[in-house]
C-alpha cells in the first residue's frame, strides 16, 4: 500500500516535470527556441510590435482567483485609447498558473494581448510568468531589465528596437 502511495506521488511529480523539459520554448519571443532559459533573453521589440493594447495600469483591488481583475489605465502607449480593461482571470492548479493578475495599487506597464471574450493577457507565453511582460513603474519611470525609462519616453524606446533583455531573475 505504501509504495503504490509512493509510485502514484512519483507519477505526480513527474507530470509537471515532463512538461517543463519540452521543447516549446517557455516565451514566445524568446531568443533561445530550446524551451531552456540559459542564455535567452527577451526580443522585446516583437514583444512590443505584437500586442493590443501597452499602457500604465495599476488595479484598484486584488485579483480573486479564477475571477477577470479590473484595471485602470493611466497612460495608452498603444492601442485602444480607454480608461479601463479587465485582465483575464488567473487560475492556479497546483503550482502551475494561467491567467494574469497583478498587486492592486501599484503601477505597472503591461503589454497585452486582447482575448476573444474582451479581456486581455500578457502578450507573451501562456501562462509562464517568466515573459518580461508586466514592468513595475516608480517615480514615473518603468523598469525594464536594467533600465529606468521615463513613462514619456516608452513609445520611442520600443521603437528604436531595443536589445532583447534578460528574462527576470537572469
Amino acid at each position: 500500500m505504501i509504495r503504490a502511495a509512493r509510485g502514484a506521488m512519483a507519477l505526480l511529480l513527474l507530470g509537471p516535470v515532463g512538461a517543463l523539459a519540452s521543447v516549446v520554448p517557455f516565451c514566445q519571443y524568446s531568443t533561445n527556441a530550446s524551451g531552456r532559459i540559459e542564455d535567452a533573453r527577451n526580443r522585446l521589440h516583437d514583444a512590443w510590435a505584437a500586442a493590443d493594447l501597452v499602457a500604465v495600469a495599476v488595479a484598484p483591488e486584488p485579483a480573486a482567483p479564477g475571477q477577470r481583475q479590473p484595471v485602470s489605465l493611466r497612460v495608452v502607449i498603444k492601442g485602444p485609447e480607454t480608461s479601463r480593461i479587465d485582465l483575464v482571470g488567473r487560475q492556479c492548479a497546483g503550482t502551475a498558473c494561467r491567467g494574469l493578475a497583478v498587486p492592486p495599487r501599484t503601477e505597472f506597464l503591461l503589454l497585452l494581448r486582447r482575448l476573444a471574450d474582451g479581456t486581455f493577457h500578457k502578450v507573451d507565453g501562456e501562462g509562464n510568468d517568466a515573459c518580461p511582460n508586466v514592468f513595475l513603474v516608480t517615480d514615473g519611470a518603468a523598469q525594464i531589465g536594467d533600465r529606468r525609462i521615463p513613462v514619456p519616453a516608452l513609445r520611442q524606446y520600443f521603437e528604436q528596437r531595443p536589445p532583447p533583455i534578460a528574462f527576470p531573475g537572469r
